[in-house]
């Protein structure tokens, strides 16, 4: 299982799902988790929403779908998919 959680998820509606960092294949391209959740705050006041989505399901809607690809990250050093948070809530399991 990989964890992830996404701040900004509660402003933008989006999340940021990392397959570059430094010019190097990393994240949903290298990770040897079958299953990935998302840990996606709404206020400080509200419980977050926590998603759990197969691997091969993920990556079959990136495949499906012409995401957006930004630049994110720790110092914006990362290559990523930007994924609205209704196309997961779908595929949750």
């Amino acid at each position: 299982l990989e964890a992830k959680t996404d701040f900004l998820c509660k402003d933008t509606g989006n999340v940021f799902i990392e397959f570059r960092s430094r010019g190097k294949d990393s994240g949903i391209k290298v990770t040897t988790a079958d299953f990935w959740s998302f840990v996606l705050p709404q206020s400080q006041d509200d419980f977050p929403i926590i998603i759990f989505i197969h691997l091969s399901k993920l990556k079959k809607l990136i495949e499906t779908k012409k995401y957006k690809i930004v630049n994110g990250g720790d110092a914006m050093t990362s290559k990523g998919y930007l994924i609205p948070k209704e196309d997961l809530i779908q595929l949750n399991i």
